[in-house]
């Protein structure tokens, strides 16, 4: 059974969708990283979960309708939304395939600014040909998860949280430009690297133009 509080929304969050094959599952197995355990799945995995959801009457919804009950203050029943976080190589060949498969809307997070970029922080970033592709198919939003400014800094803090007022707007600004271009229109939200942010640089990403930020919490 799907269980589900009254007026909320189930948000699930993926980082890869990697292929089941013995080199990815003894580094899952051996991994301590949080994101692999946690935000990382196989292509099995996932269509499993799908197919669970869909049988279980879920409401999958788009960010759009996502933003639109929030703002209303009301969800249906069993509302679902699927996204995914930095958009590497493993979402196009693994997870794409199988959204399209059962035509489910998600919602990916760019960092735009590594689009088509091969071996970034040890992933190959998916390309702006491939994203035009999922585009079209209707089933695709693309947000922010910022244009240059996903590195961690030595205590473990992302270079948005430390970043000057003026180079965060620069970089909100570029991103959200390559995708109003690209992609005609956004919701004008953002995914925080690493789900993380402070307090005290809220106010910097709303005089960035964008309304909406979600973290790992």
């Amino acid at each position: 059974k799907l269980k589900y509080k009254e007026n909320s929304a189930l948000a699930l969050n993926y980082h890869r969708v990697r292929k089941a094959n013995f080199l990815n599952n003894f580094i899952y197995f051996f991994s301590s990283s949080k994101e692999i355990k946690n935000y990382s799945v196989s292509q099995s995995q996932f269509e499993s979960q799908i197919k669970w959801l869909k049988s279980h009457d879920a409401k999958f919804l788009t960010l759009k309708e996502f933003l639109y009950y929030k703002k209303k203050g009301k969800f249906p029943k069993r509302s679902v939304w699927i996204n995914f976080d930095d958009m590497d190589e493993t979402i196009y060949e693994n997870a794409y395939p199988i959204l399209k498969k059962y035509k489910i809307p998600a919602t990916g997070f760019i960092i735009t600014g590594h689009v088509g970029e091969e071996n970034f922080h040890n992933l190959d970033m998916i390309s702006k040909k491939e994203l035009k592709e999922m585009y079209k198919t209707g089933l695709w939003e693309f947000e922010t998860h910022t244009h240059d400014l996903h590195n961690l800094s030595k205590n473990n803090k992302s270079k948005l949280m430390k970043a000057s007022e003026a180079t965060i707007i620069k970089d909100l600004n570029k991103s959200e430009k390559y995708l109003t271009k690209n992609f005609k229109k956004s919701q004008k939200t953002i995914a925080y690297p690493y789900g993380l942010m402070n307090d005290d640089k809220l106010p910097v990403i709303k005089k960035a133009g964008l309304k909406y930020g979600f973290s790992l919490e």
